[in-house]
């Protein structure tokens, strides 16, 4: 909220409550920020709230579908990309998320990935960009997917910057940033942390892109 209200973008925050109903009669964009399990968590404190009752949660999920098909878009950062990936039923699959942690760890690194900066997302991105991650997806698009690969790691060597990786077989070719067609919407998956406690600028270009598609 900091980094877009500092750069001019008007927005209303919407509570767990808020997502039900018909979403596109109040909002053009929804942005989910870095939520395991998406609209279903996340209760105003830093800690993983429990989910809510199943028809409680069915709603959401169904306001969250009837948003994305009707033409409003849904921007997920990090694992909230998981979450809207299963709770949408999208063509995508986390390649990291049956891995253990002595297979795969990338704890606060910036990793090295290929834009394409013909995408409307990355429109103004270098051809090489780096990224933040932290407890970040990487996606495979499954027979079925309608869209575009807006970022991927490289095919060769090591994506590492700065930081820690172990693993990096995992992630060459992988995609780690999608924008999945759903009926007449977008949802764009960012598995990354675009906006990280206001400091990674070279991407902050990616999350306003992303609201304005």
């Amino acid at each position: 909220r900091w980094v877009l209200e500092r750069y001019g973008f008007d927005i209303v925050s919407l509570t767990n409550a808020d997502i039900g109903g018909t979403l596109k009669d109040r909002i053009d964009v929804l942005l989910v920020g870095d939520e395991p399990l998406g609209v279903l968590s996340g209760d105003g404190s830093r800690r993983l709230a429990p989910a809510p009752p199943l028809g409680e949660g069915q709603g959401r999920i169904r306001a969250l579908d009837t948003f994305v098909r009707d033409g409003g878009i849904l921007v997920a950062l990090n694992r909230s990309a998981t979450a809207a990936i299963d709770q949408l039923g999208l063509q995508v699959r986390n390649v990291l998320a049956s891995l253990s942690r002595q297979q795969f760890f990338a704890g606060g690194s910036v990793m090295q990935v290929t834009t394409d900066p013909s995408q409307p997302v990355m429109a103004g991105m270098p051809k090489e960009a780096d990224i933040f991650v932290f407890g970040s997806p990487a996606f495979e698009t499954a027979a079925g997917f309608d869209g575009a690969v807006l970022a991927s790691y490289p095919v060769e060597g090591s994506p590492l910057r700065s930081g820690y990786l172990l693993g990096e077989k995992y992630l060459q070719g992988r995609a780690v940033a999608l924008d999945a067609r759903l009926g007449e919407g977008h949802v764009i998956l960012l598995g990354f942390r675009p906006q990280w406690r206001g400091q990674p600028f070279g991407s902050f270009r990616v999350l306003f892109n992303s609201l304005l598609r």
